[in-house]
């Protein structure tokens, strides 16, 4: 008698976020680093790596709520994960969400506070207010934070310069030549 065993292959979670690592980041084939990112999930629930990729593929696909929800979730799980603040500070941004932009920046930077990167995306954020004032404030505690960084010293000579260079005003000179013929200048 003649016995067939079948045994399905079992998925390995750790070679599958590396697949679909790969195929969120080198093939940019997101509709398939979707999927096979869903299936980790289905595998490893708690497996964070895993919805950031989804938040990033959706992200990446505008997908924005979907984004949002993933990239958040995996902040409230565990807020050690850098890259998921960068990338839903970044979509709110991209969104023109100033609110939601600032509150992910500073939740950040009570994390990280050293990290340059998450100040330069708060700047953007309060960019989005079109608070002249605000933005001068913040820069100001930037270039002292990071005084050899000449960008930040550039943004904020310009942004004080534009603020000041909006005025008007009148000036009147009176120029004379002692030629004949040739009378005064009004200028």
């Amino acid at each position: 008698m003649l016995s067939l065993t079948i045994s399905a292959q079992k998925i390995d979670t750790d070679s599958l976020l590396v697949k679909t690592s790969y195929e969120l980041n080198t093939n940019k084939n997101y509709e398939k680093a979707i999927q096979m990112a869903h299936l980790g999930i289905k595998k490893a629930p708690d497996y964070l790596d895993f919805h950031l990729i989804l938040g990033r593929s959706y992200m990446l696909t505008k997908q924005v709520d979907s984004a949002r929800f993933y990239l958040s979730h995996v902040i409230d799980k565990n807020p050690k994960y850098k890259d998921a603040f960068l990338y839903l500070t970044k979509l709110e941004i991209d969104e023109k969400n100033s609110p939601n932009a600032n509150a992910t920046a500073d939740k950040a930077l009570q994390f990280y506070p050293d990290e340059k990167d998450f100040y330069m995306l708060k700047l953007q954020a309060i960019d989005l207010e079109n608070d002249q004032e605000k933005t001068i404030s913040f820069l100001t505690i930037l270039t002292k934070k990071y005084p050899t960084d000449s960008n930040l010293q550039q943004q904020l000579i310009e942004l004080k310069y534009k603020s000041v260079s909006d005025r008007l005003g009148v000036n009147y000179n009176i120029t004379t030549f002692d030629r004949y013929g040739i009378g005064p200048w009004h200028l």
